[in-house]
């Protein structure tokens, strides 16, 4: 009994010495492995910091070159340069931005961050290229006091979305809304493309931190889902092939800054990127319709779903759809010229004084020949003469 106690102690004391350099032996490669990402980091960061100056430098070459005379070939060579400094200098941003990524801590990096200022941002970045595809970029944006969060990712995210969008949108428009309330922080980016395979939406939904998506296009959302999870957020997909898709991010605990001061000097900036350019009207953007007429809603309803858009919200009452309209997001607004509370003219009004909602898309529902005619001297988009038809609600929404 003896023998055997011994051996079994002997034994005990050789498997904790096992367990021990076992666990000595992964302290040091975990040691070994967060210095060498310490390594990496500091090498991105430091060389990435060191490219910027000579970017820079040829970039503000370029430009001075781009307003020179030259004959024809140097200025295009000039702009074809000017072009590529800009996207070399995006790249890095990517790469900087990247090397930030801290799964671990959601907090890191956050700073003091007027996100009216950041969309804009990346909507100025883009607004050339979008024009030159024929696709109208469109900025809403309210009121918004400076959060804390880190403006690095948060970039990466919104300018990877856009980016995506853009590639997949040929004709309409590519939207870019962006809202804070209650500590919660919310991005939508939403197109008019040729929308996702249910294959690929059903990827993205499962796709852990970890997972890749195939294609440029593919990577580019694996990093967006990457970047959205490091700031303890998360993001959804909504997509019609044909149709288009809406991105949704939403992160949760950001706090304002204590002592922000609300400037919001570049609202009018955001309501100049208005829906002027949009040539048919958002299918993923949800519509309002305005009616006093239980009917009328249900059958104009029931119109603009068969045409294909299926978020559609109603009001029965000015005042009500002035709610809603403050505090959501539509594409556009179809409304009875008679109204409960208001007339139709003083409605649209006072839709217009919201600067994000500027040029958005308000059509007038009515039997009055005279107000069609002069719908657009009232503020209206345009006008539909009743009775409400389907090829009446097309002509106007393509």
């Amino acid at each position: 009994m003896a023998l055997i106690i011994k051996r079994k102690g002997a034994g005990a004391r050789s498997s904790a010495s096992t367990k021990a350099k076992t666990k000595t032996n992964l302290a040091a490669e975990l040691r070994r492995a967060t210095e060498s990402g310490k390594i990496k980091d500091y090498f991105i960061t430091s060389v990435g910091g060191d490219m910027k100056k000579p970017l820079t430098a040829v970039t503000e070459i370029a430009e001075r070159l781009s307003g020179a005379s030259l004959p024809p070939d140097a200025a295009r060579d000039v702009k074809t340069v000017a072009a590529y400094m800009k996207e070399l200098r995006m790249l890095l941003d990517d790469l900087l931005a990247i090397s930030r990524i801290d799964p671990g801590d959601v907090a890191s990096g956050r700073e003091p961050t007027d996100l009216a200022s950041l969309v804009v941002g990346v909507v100025g970045d883009y607004m050339d290229g979008a024009r030159g595809k024929g696709v109208a970029l469109v900025a809403n944006v309210p009121e918004m006091p400076k959060v804390m969060v880190d403006p690095h990712r948060l970039r990466q995210i919104v300018k990877l979305l856009v980016e995506n969008a853009l590639v997949f949108t040929t004709d309409g428009r590519v939207g870019l809304e962006a809202s804070y309330f209650s500590e919660n922080l919310k991005i939508v980016v939403e197109d008019t493309g040729c929308g996702m395979p249910v294959s690929a939406q059903e990827k993205f939904a499962s796709m852990g931190t970890s997972d890749e998506m195939d294609g440029v296009a593919g990577k580019a959302l694996s990093m967006v889902k990457r970047l959205v999870f490091s700031l303890g957020g998360d993001i959804s997909l909504r997509s019609t092939p044909g149709i288009g898709t809406v991105f949704t991010v939403t992160i949760p605990g950001i706090r304002t800054c204590r002592d922000s001061t609300r400037d919001f000097s570049s609202m009018q900036r955001i309501g100049d990127m208005d829906f002027s350019g949009a040539r048919r009207l958002s299918r993923a953007f949800r519509d309002l319709v305005v009616d006093s007429s239980p009917i009328r809603l249900a059958v104009a309803k029931g119109i603009l779903a068969a045409l294909g858009f299926t978020e559609i919200d109603t009001a029965y009452d000015a005042s009500d759809a002035l709610v809603k309209i403050l505090t959501g997001s539509y594409g556009a607004v179809f409304t009875d010229m008679h109204t409960t509370g208001v007339d139709g003219a003083t409605f649209v009004r006072e839709i217009r004084k919201i600067p994000s909602y500027s040029g958005l898309p308000v059509y007038v529902m009515t039997a009055d020949d005279s107000v069609k005619a002069h719908a657009e001297d009232m503020g209206f988009t345009g006008a539909l003469l009743k009775p409400i038809t389907k090829e009446k609600f097309a002509s106007v929404v393509g």
